[in-house]
């Protein structure tokens, strides 16, 4: 609708997930001098704030327009995403001492807990949203 290419909506959202490999270990180098707290407030406030921006794109103009402040909004996104991540998974091995598995191979049961949690509001998030949109 907005007279993007396959390859440019494809970089969109590819971007996001590229952001977050780029950022993840900068944000690691952070833990020392930022609490894994604050990471995941500032991640959480950031990446929702962008993707609220995100949702109301549609009232943007097509074409060149539209791509640019697609990406600009994606990059912005990942930066808090991989905060998040980053304070999230760090805060596992603050937290769950007794539970972090010395052997690399195996994941501990706290981190597989959280992997379930995120798996399933990525799955069921999008779902309920789409629901409420078409209701509302």
């Amino acid at each position: 609708m907005k007279g993007l290419t396959p390859t440019q909506y494809g970089f969109v959202f590819g971007i996001y997930e590229f952001g977050i490999f780029i950022l993840c270990p900068v944000y690691a180098k952070m833990i020392p001098h930022v609490s894994p707290k604050f990471l995941i407030c500032m991640g959480l406030f950031v990446a929702g704030y962008c993707f609220s921006l995100f949702g109301i794109l549609m009232w943007s103009s097509p074409g060149f327009n539209f791509l640019t402040l697609s990406i600009v909004l994606r990059i912005a996104a990942s930066t808090g995403a991989a905060a998040f991540l980053t304070g999230n998974y760090s805060s596992i091995a603050i937290y769950f001492p007794d539970h972090v598995s010395q052997n690399k191979l195996y994941k501990t049961l706290s981190q597989a807990i959280t992997e379930t949690c995120l798996g399933l509001g990525m799955i069921l998030g999008p779902a309920i949203g789409g629901l409420l949109y078409e209701v509302l």
